[in-house]
């Protein structure tokens, strides 16, 4: 398995993944504008039976996949340094549902989500703002995006005022997390965050269990990307 988290994911965090699988710390040279020029969920659009990558992926992280075997296509847009071409790519996907702001999604996404339901949103960060906990549920930090989808999936809202994103107020909860068969892995600790319980509450409910990689606070690193 081949696990691709941004290289500034912490160390301890780091070496527990290695646990599962090998890591590939990601980073893109500036790209993207800083904040976000390591995390995966601006280059990698994870769906249920392909990988799509912006065409500028860096190649080592090209050559990681065609290693382990991981079926990938290209993109056609860039990622760029600016909105909307730092957000592509960065739409959630599950079996069932295609959620981003289509105005800005590379037509290779939506090309492939054809026979999904199409969510059309405003935040083009969808992914994150937006974590998928199986095909139909969902948990997001993003008030636009839960009153746009509040009534169509199963879905929480929770605060990420304690997730820390470099030169921003904070970061965002999708930006947190990745997960694996029935486990949510969390880049920090979320007892750090307000709503922990009710996070923990609706994961346990749905028959997910957690990992927190490290002690502190979460931090967000556009997200963490098990793939095989």
């Amino acid at each position: 398995m081949l696990i691709i988290v941004d290289k500034r994911l912490s160390l301890i965090a780091t070496t527990r993944l290695q646990q599962l699988g090998e890591v590939v710390p990601f980073y893109s040279n500036n790209t993207a504008y800083p904040a976000i020029s390591g995390h995966p969920d601006v280059f990698i659009c994870a769906m249920p039976h392909t990988t799509i990558v912006a065409p500028n992926t860096p190649q080592y992280l090209l050559n990681k996949l065609q290693q382990h075997s991981i079926y990938f296509e290209k993109g056609q847009q860039e990622v760029g340094q600016s909105y909307p071409d730092t957000a592509r790519y960065n739409a959630v996907v599950t079996k069932k549902y295609f959620i981003h702001n289509t105005a800005i999604s590379d037509k290779t996404l939506l090309h492939h989500s054809s026979s999904k339901k199409i969510i059309n949103i405003k935040q083009g960060y969808t992914r994150c703002s937006l974590l998928a906990i199986g095909e139909e549920s969902f948990i997001t930090s993003d008030k636009g995006i839960y009153k746009s989808i509040k009534n169509k999936v199963d879905i929480l809202l929770v605060d990420d005022s304690n997730i820390s994103l470099p030169d921003f107020k904070h970061g965002f909860f999708g930006g947190i997390a990745g997960i694996h068969k029935k486990t949510v892995f969390f880049s920090g600790d979320i007892d750090h965050l307000s709503d922990k319980k009710i996070i923990i509450s609706f994961l346990t409910e749905r028959g997910y269990k957690t990992e927190m990689l490290s002690e502190g606070a979460p931090s967000d690193v556009g997200g963490i990307f098990f793939l095989e």
